[in-house]
């Protein structure tokens, strides 16, 4: 960085320095967050297997059901919140990939010239497809 004139110090961020900066990341989330815990221990027990068992959403990570009451068969779950703006985002009444399709011929380009523009999920791809023009005599 310095040969293009930007002074980058060696040294630790200063975040990093600070004497347990880190230490809530050794820490998991342990709090049954279903609308009705049926743990008779209480919303904050939890084992490592078995139906009171903690399983955090997979998407953020912040809210947790015991197995039991989350109706968790395995070990993955996704909250309510993440699964709103995941529904948000692609409902399961439309497909993935965008339909919307157009065709149009360029001036600089052979009639049998065609460039497909599709967009997909907010993202243009242009795509050239070049047949091979035959002129009869």
């Amino acid at each position: 960085m310095q040969d293009h004139g930007i002074y980058v110090p060696d040294q630790d961020a200063s975040w990093e320095r600070e004497p347990h900066a880190f230490e809530e990341l050794l820490f998991r989330y342990q709090h049954c967050d279903a609308p009705r815990c049926s743990c008779p221990l209480g919303r904050s027990h939890h084992q490592e297997d078995g139906r009171w068992k903690m399983v955090v959403c997979d998407s953020c990570g912040s809210q947790g059901v015991h197995a039991s009451c989350g109706n968790v068969g395995g070990s993955h779950w996704i909250c309510t919140e993440c699964r709103q703006i995941i529904n948000r985002v692609q409902p399961s009444s439309r497909p993935a990939v965008a339909l919307k399709s157009t065709r149009h011929s360029s001036p600089k380009l052979s009639r049998s010239t065609a460039t497909t523009r599709t967009k997909r999920l907010g993202h243009s791809v242009t795509r050239s497809a070049r047949r091979p023009v035959t002129r009869s005599a």
